[in-house]
């Protein structure tokens, strides 16, 4: 990505039937559907502050992409913080930050993944995380994928 271009943020919500705590705890477990790890065909997952990660997604035809990145703020229950790079950055650290907040008896999940190209493949970025958060709304009686 060439220096100065322009950058976009996704923001979605979904309220999830459990406590910000059970929330954020599901988050990080790549067992737990509509997390980003759980449909990995190669995961390697370090949730701790600076603690790194790496997974390829699987795909029906093809190699999966790989992502990696770094974790930036773990703050149970209320926040999730990491870098994002996948190919679809062309090559821009993006970041991905997400919040845990009561709402009733449940929790609003608020994603926002900022720094994307301002394109085809950063704006690819909102189906993907539709994708996930509907999962992970659906609760973990879903079971895996």
């Amino acid at each position: 990505m060439r220096p100065g271009a322009k950058t976009v943020e996704v923001k979605l919500t979904r309220t999830i039937s459990a406590a910000p705590g059970e929330v954020f705890e599901r988050w990080l477990d790549p067992t737990c559907p509509g997390t980003p790890w759980s449909e990995a065909d190669k995961l390697i997952l370090d949730p701790k502050m600076d603690g790194l990660f790496f997974f390829r997604s699987h795909k029906k035809e093809g190699e999966g992409k790989p992502h990696y990145g770094r974790f930036t703020v773990l703050d149970p229950p209320s926040k999730v913080q990491y870098t994002w790079m996948p190919p679809n950055t062309g090559g821009l650290e993006s970041l991905v930050t997400v919040t845990f907040q009561p709402e009733g008896d449940g929790t609003l999940l608020t994603l926002r993944h900022s720094n994307l190209p301002d394109d085809e493949l950063g704006h690819s970025h909102r189906a993907g995380w539709d994708h996930f958060l509907d999962r992970m709304a659906k609760g973990p009686a879903q079971g895996p994928a």
